[in-house]
């Protein structure tokens, strides 16, 4: 289902109200409130009247992650977005970024990049089958440093998929292993192979 969504990039709180009702009129299904764009915002005295009485679902837009994530109205959700004009990031730097993202108390994770050519994609669409795991998927991975190059995350993922195991083969871009696996030795990882390039 597509679904319209307009920005509203209004100077003034006063002025965006009055936006959002005319954005409804116009048949708008939700709208962004880019928090940016506002001349004097103050989170304390103008998030309630930009987001209580509010016409449509709305997106706000802005770096007042903490503020907003603890004065966060029901049925609210806190997008976090990130955005690089220069390139598309390797999908190690993808995936720590959706880790980090996800840190800040984002409900949605949204990441813009700048893509040249068509192999520019790929990263992103890694980072997306790794994100649409659930919670009884096994996680198993390779770990390194470099790790980029190795095809086992390709030969693993295709072989889980056509046995119909529930698991994903992920590439770990890891300095120290004594450190990683201190830091991640939960229940969640089902097994790890290390390559050889790798201080321990």
């Amino acid at each position: 289902m597509t679904l319209l969504c307009v920005p509203l990039v209004s100077k003034t709180v006063e002025q965006m109200v009055a936006d959002m009702a005319a954005a409804k009129a116009c048949g708008a299904d939700l709208i962004e409130i880019r928090l940016d764009h506002l001349s004097n915002f103050d989170p304390r005295r103008d998030l309630q009247l930009l987001l209580g009485d509010r016409p449509l679902p709305a997106l706000v837009a802005e770096d007042f992650v903490r503020l907003i994530s603890e004065k966060k109205p029901e049925n609210f959700k806190l997008i976090i977005s990130s955005h690089n004009y220069q390139s598309t990031p390797s999908s190690e730097e993808l995936s720590s970024l959706v880790a980090r993202i996800q840190a800040a108390g984002a409900d949605i994770v949204k990441i813009a990049t700048t893509a040249v050519d068509i192999v520019d994609v790929a990263p992103m669409f890694q980072v997306i089958v790794h994100c649409q795991i659930g919670t009884d998927t096994k996680v198993f991975g390779i770990i390194g440093k470099p790790v980029g190059h190795s095809k086992s995350p390709i030969l693993h993922n295709a072989a889980f998929k056509s046995v119909g195991f529930n698991a994903v083969y992920v590439p770990f871009l890891v300095d120290v292993l004594a450190d990683f696996l201190n830091a991640y030795s939960s229940a969640d990882f089902a097994g790890f192979r290390y390559s050889w390039v790798l201080r321990i």
